[in-house]
């Protein structure tokens, strides 16, 4: 069993959380819980041990007060050391514009891996000619 922490920007009110592992194998492991008021919290998930191989991890977050979804889907390659994610803050950018980025390390089972911290880029994005 592996643990799952998300942390919310929106904390007012309730939300269900659900986490949903898509592999390549065509396997899906579903774990959600309530979330209270407040930032956020953690919830057990399987995930498969499947070493060199892809996965999706579908975050959605449901506010049933506010009547609105947030939800991220996270390409995950996993390996047999550790997963690298990527994150930005928006899909798309236009030339020009400063795209920062998420980078977290976690382990195969998708715990954080111990003595490696999120590391945050900002870049600028630009168009190169082929």
């Amino acid at each position: 069993m592996n643990r799952a922490c998300v942390s919310r920007f929106y904390t007012d009110g309730p939300a269900h959380l659900m986490l949903s592992l898509l592999t390549e194998d065509r396997q899906t492991i579903f774990a959600s819980r309530e979330l209270g008021a407040g930032d956020g919290g953690c919830l057990d998930i399987n995930a498969p041990l499947l070493p060199n191989s892809k996965a999706d991890l579908l975050v959605t977050v449901r506010y049933p007060e506010a009547q609105c979804v947030w939800e991220r889907r996270v390409p995950l390659r996993i390996s047999s050391g550790r997963v690298v994610v990527l994150s930005t803050e928006r899909a798309r950018y236009k030339p020009g514009e400063l795209v920062r980025m998420r980078v977290l390390a976690l382990r195969q089972d998708l715990a954080p891996s111990h003595g490696v911290r999120a590391l945050y880029l900002t870049m600028k994005y630009s168009l190169v000619p082929a």
